[in-house]
């Protein structure tokens, strides 16, 4: 899942609009791509990711690099 969601996530931004959410919720959101691309594509929108605590000290890293923050 994590290296075939990695290259769908320019589609998804395309496909829905996030704009008017104020938070999203990933659950099950891996290293956190998904969500740092949402959050790179929509201003002053929450992110919370929900995931195993294993995955989840890897998506710190995920989310960090691209200079967006999400409750992990």
């Amino acid at each position: 899942m994590t290296s075939r969601s990695g290259q769908e996530n320019d589609a998804v931004i395309s496909a829905y609009d996030f704009s008017g959410l104020g938070t999203v919720v990933d659950v099950g959101g891996g290293l956190g791509t998904l969500l740092a691309t949402v959050l790179q594509a929509t201003a002053n929108t929450r992110g919370v990711l929900f995931d195993l605590p294993h995955v989840i000290a890897s998506a710190r890293t995920t989310i960090g690099q691209t200079g967006q923050s999400a409750a992990l």
